[in-house]
C-alpha cells in the first residue's frame, strides 16, 4: 500500500483496500488500532469496522471472545434490576445449606 492511509482513503476503492490490507498485515492493523479515527481522517464507524475486520481475520479467537464479552456486558445491565427484585426475606440460610445436600430420584 505505498500511500498514506488518509490519501488512500480518498480514492474510490481506497477504504476497501485499507480494510483488505489491515486483514492481511499485522503492522497495518496495529497502526489502525493505535491511531484515533480523527488522525486517520475516518469516521468512528468506519474505523471500528476496520478494527473488527482486522481482529476477525488476524485473531479469530480474540474476535469470538470480544463478541462474547459484549453479550455479557448487555446481560450484566439487567443484573441490578433482577437482584433488587428479590426480597431479602426469601433467603434463609438453613434452606440454602440444604440445597447442597438435595438428592433427586
Amino acid at each position: 500500500m505505498g500511500l498514506d492511509p488518509r490519501e488512500q482513503a480518498k480514492k474510490e476503492t481506497g477504504l476497501l483496500e485499507i480494510k483488505k490490507q489491515a486483514g492481511l498485515n499485522n503492522r497495518i492493523a496495529t497502526v489502525l488500532y493505535d491511531l484515533d479515527d480523527i488522525l486517520l481522517d475516518l469516521t468512528p464507524d468506519v474505523h471500528q469496522g476496520f478494527l473488527e475486520a482486522s481482529i476477525s481475520k488476524l485473531a479469530p479467537e480474540a474476535a469470538t471472545k470480544i463478541a462474547t464479552s459484549g453479550q455479557l456486558r448487555k446481560l450484566s445491565a439487567n443484573y441490578a434490576k433482577a437482584i433488587s427484585g428479590v426480597d431479602r426475606s426469601y433467603y434463609m440460610p438453613a434452606i440454602a445449606n440444604q440445597v447442597d445436600t438435595r438428592v433427586e430420584v
